[in-house]
């Protein structure tokens, strides 16, 4: 009962997060609904439970734990993923599991350009506030793509 609570503790977190404007800074920050991990610059926002994540070690483990990060890092067709990428596919894969409009979506890299394809239930004629806002963490973090484009799908 108590990793009940916690987990909708944590999935109401991850709304206030992604929807509200505040600065970010240029650490790119996730929270998945199922795992109790952060990627950041070393600050934690509206003090929920969460870890740091900040090395390769660590962050190759999450991968691990995560066994929906398989089936995004599929859609993959680059290079071989490296650090900034991995944190990338985490952050797709947090907002492609809220329980929102947002029944889709997957990223596919290609060169430098990130491509994030998305369908929404609610609006389908605009995109979805929370995955502007929350994308725009992408274009903030150490210019890790040259060029981030949303494309909504039918």
């Amino acid at each position: 009962m108590k990793r009940f609570i916690l987990s909708v503790l944590a999935g109401a977190a991850i709304f206030a997060v992604i929807s509200c404007e505040k600065d970010f800074g240029r650490g790119l920050y996730f929270k998945s609904i199922y795992q109790d991990y952060f990627y950041g610059d070393g600050r934690e926002h509206l003090e929920y439970p969460g870890r740091l994540i900040n090395t390769q070690a660590e962050l190759d483990k999450v991968s691990r734990d995560i066994d929906a990060i398989n089936s995004i890092s599929d859609r993959l067709r680059s290079e071989p993923l490296d650090f900034e990428h991995y944190t990338y596919v985490l952050l797709v894969d947090s907002i492609r599991r809220i329980p929102m409009a947002i029944n889709m979506v997957y990223a596919d890299v290609v060169d430098r350009n990130l491509k994030i394809y998305y369908r929404t239930v609610e609006k389908p004629d605009t995109p979805h506030v929370a995955v502007t806002q929350a994308f725009q963490f992408i274009k903030l973090d150490r210019g890790a793509f040259d060029e981030v484009n949303f494309i909504r799908t039918k």
